[in-house]
């Protein structure tokens, strides 16, 4: 059931996939592992199907479960925006590498809700999508991972290049440092989801010859 959910969400059948997770949640036998991953999914693929009230009843269960939330106000949404922000710059992105198994898994977790909510909520709630998109890097580089961290920097490029052609840079160099980490790790659907990354970002920033 799993691999069908899978496949379904790569094939961009949003709302069959999130469905298809939800019943493998409920099959006999499955890993604690699996089940406790399966609920996200479904809400990320909730949310980017277009089918926002129940995304964002489900990743909202998600995410209570870990102790996080989603700000109830666009005040508070921009607060914690310029937060998180704030505190991204003062920690800067250095990090001590370290592999999945070493980090705890409920870290993982908390990565990988944050990067629903970001990817769910970026083109249709800008500043809570971009809020949570900042706390996953903050807490892929407090957890050391690579993968997570490759996929976190080349997100934190497209948000960066939303703010026009002055940012092409910075934008840049965070795609570079994504794809260093990216070949170390080798993984095919990381190099899929930075190609994505970099492809919007050099849209954003005006680079329209350059986007694939």
């Amino acid at each position: 059931a799993v691999s069908l959910a899978d496949s379904l969400a790569n094939a961009g059948q949003g709302k069959d996939a999130a469905e298809a997770y939800s019943r493998a949640a409920k099959e006999p036998g499955a890993v604690a592992a699996v089940l406790e991953e399966l609920p996200r999914l479904s809400a990320e693929q909730l949310l980017v199907s277009g089918h926002v009230d129940e995304g964002l009843a489900a990743i909202s269960s998600v995410l209570s479960r870990m102790n996080m939330t989603l700000a109830k106000t666009p005040s508070r949404a921009v607060g914690a925006l310029l937060f998180r922000r704030v505190h991204l710059a003062l920690r800067g992105l250095s990090f001590d590498e370290r592999q999945a198994a070493d980090v705890g898994a409920s870290m993982l977790r908390r990565i990988d809700a944050c990067w629903s909510v970001s990817v769910g909520l970026g083109m249709i709630d800008t500043i809570r999508g971009a809020s949570f998109q900042t706390r996953q890097l903050l807490l892929a580089l407090d957890a050391g991972e690579p993968w997570r961290i490759s996929r976190a920097l080349a997100a934190e490029a497209a948000f960066v290049a939303t703010e026009g052609k002055g940012t092409e840079k910075k934008a840049r160099a965070l795609i570079m440092r994504s794809r260093a980490i990216c070949e170390r790790v080798g993984d095919a659907r990381l190099r899929g989801l930075l190609a994505f990354c970099e492809g919007l970002t050099r849209f954003l920033v005006g680079d329209f010859r350059e986007t694939k």
